[in-house]
C-alpha cells in the first residue's frame, strides 16, 4: 500500500484484469473508486465537501507536469489518468486555497531543524519502543538482523535505535528524509512506489501528521524520482 492513490488504482486494475483473464475487464468500475467512491466516503465523515471543483468545496488542488501524448479530451481522460499523469511530476499544491508548492518549489516556512528533532523523539518514542520490546529480541542471529548492518561483522548488540534511525529508518526533516529516500532509489537500482511502513503511535495526531509532512513536504522534493 502507497500514499500514491494513482499507483493504487492501477495496482487494482491489473488484480481485475489477472482475476478476470481479461485485459479489458472493470476499467472504469476500478478507477471510479478514486473518481468517485473516495470523495463518498470521504463527505460522510468530513465538515466540508470534497470531491468537487465549486464554491463550498475544499480548495485542494494539485497541478502536474503533464504532455500527453496523444489527445487528451473527456473521452480519452481515464486512460490519461490511469497511464500517463499518473507519473507525471506534480508541479504546484493548493490545500484549504493555501499555495504550499509552485513551479516544483515548497512555498512552506518550516523549522527543519525543530521537525527534525520532534521526529527523532517520536521514533524514539514509537519505533523505538517496538524494536526494544518486540523486533530485537526476535531477530539475534536471524536474517533480518543481518540486513539490518552496514558491516557484517557488527554484532547484534550494536545494532540499536540509535543506529536504524541514522542508517536505516527514514527519520528527520523533509530534507533529510528526501536525501534517504534518494541514496535509496540509487542503491536498489530505482523503483516504482515507496511503501511506507512504520508502527502506529498512540497519538493518532502524530501518524497524521507525518503523513502529511511526508505528502506535502518530502514528496515534492522526490518528484522527479517517478
Amino acid at each position: 500500500m502507497t500514499v500514491n492513490m494513482p499507483e493504487e488504482v492501477r495496482a487494482a486494475l491489473w488484480v481485475r484484469h489477472l482475476a478476470e483473464k481479461n485485459p479489458s475487464a472493470g476499467f472504469a468500475e476500478t478507477l471510479s473508486t478514486l473518481l468517485v467512491n473516495n470523495a463518498r466516503i470521504a463527505n460522510r465523515h468530513f465538515p466540508f465537501r470534497v470531491g468537487e471543483l465549486r464554491e463550498g468545496c475544499a480548495a485542494d488542488l494539485v497541478l502536474v507536469d503533464y504532455e500527453p501524448p496523444t489527445a487528451l479530451d473527456e473521452s480519452t481522460l481515464l486512460g490519461h489518468l490511469t497511464f500517463g499523469i499518473s507519473q507525471a511530476v506534480v508541479d504546484t499544491t493548493v490545500v484549504g486555497g493555501s499555495v504550499l508548492m509552485a513551479g516544483k518549489k515548497l512555498e512552506l516556512d518550516l523549522d527543519e531543524a525543530e521537525v527534525a528533532a520532534k521526529a527523532r523523539e517520536r521514533a524514539r518514542t514509537v519505533m523505538g519502543r517496538n524494536y526494544v520490546q518486540h523486533q530485537h529480541p526476535n531477530r539475534i542471529g536471524t536474517v533480518q538482523m543481518a540486513s539490518t548492518k552496514l558491516d557484517p561483522a557488527m554484532p547484534d548488540e550494536a545494532v540499536t535505535v540509535d543506529y536504524l534511525m541514522e542508517n536505516v529508518w527514514i527519520v528527520g526533516d523533509p530534507a533529510e528524509c528526501a536525501d534517504k529516500i534518494r541514496q535509496l532509489h540509487a542503491e536498489s537500482g530505482g523503483f516504482g512506489s515507496l511503501l511506507a511502513i512504520t508502527t502506529d503511535s498512540d497519538d493518532a495526531g502524530w501518524d497524521h501528521e507525518s503523513l502529511r509532512l511526508l505528502i506535502e513536504d518530502v514528496a515534492p522534493r522526490v518528484a522527479d524520482l517517478a
